[in-house]
């Protein structure tokens, strides 16, 4: 009966390792799902940010766009304002020219 006993403890040591063992799955198991949740919550809060950078940038797409047009049309006015300048400037030089040409014939 020795026989008998020895092996009913080998297998109720057996049988408490398992129990143990499978304690420490199940123990691991929940981790692994606490784990997961987590990366779940990361990759929404990932999401989220991702979508407020792309709404940021088409924002600063368009405002820049906005600022382009603006010194696009600037620049045509400053261009419109040097071409009456110039025109009037070389208008200036023709009188200027004409008067020294009318006072050296006085001159004489």
């Amino acid at each position: 009966m020795d026989t008998l006993e020895t092996e009913q403890n080998s297998l109720a040591v057996g049988q408490a390792n398992l129990v143990t063992g499978q304690a420490t799955l199940e123990v691991g198991q929940a981790g692994l799902v606490t784990g997961l949740t987590i990366l779940e919550t990361g990759q929404v809060n990932l999401e989220a940010g991702q979508e407020r950078i792309e709404s940021k940038l088409d924002n600063l797409s368009s405002e820049m766009h906005s600022h382009f047009n603006h010194l696009e049309e600037k620049l045509e006015q400053h261009q419109s304002v040097f071409k009456v300048v110039s025109d009037e400037i070389q208008g200036t030089n023709i009188d200027i020219d004409y008067l020294i040409f009318k006072t050296g014939k006085h001159d004489i």
